[in-house]
């Protein structure tokens, strides 16, 4: 199991933008949308949960990496190859 957090997040706390799930700030929020993420001096990264209300695939997961500097492109890069990896332990264990 991946943590990215020793704390378990509260999932029943009103949400609003400008609070946070676990270590990510809400961005935005809507009735079918959530953008999640967190920005720092080398990277800005974005993940959006997006409700699709089909029946085949319901919720869809999006990530955004904007890269702000040299020191951001060196940690991407040997980030880049094990993210979906992690994305996916992340989803696996969403339901736990």
């Amino acid at each position: 199991m991946l943590a990215i957090n020793s704390k378990e997040p509260n999932l029943t706390q009103e949400l609003k933008v400008g609070s946070s799930i676990g270590l990510f700030k809400v961005f935005s929020l809507s009735d079918h949308q959530i953008i999640l993420g967190e920005d720092d001096s080398h990277l800005n990264f974005r993940v959006l949960i997006t409700n699709q209300n089909t029946s085949s695939q319901n919720i869809s997961v999006t990530t955004q990496v904007e890269i702000n500097n040299f020191f951001g492109k060196i940690y991407f890069t040997f980030i880049r190859p094990i993210h979906p990896l992690i994305v996916k332990a992340l989803l696996k264990n969403i339901d736990k």
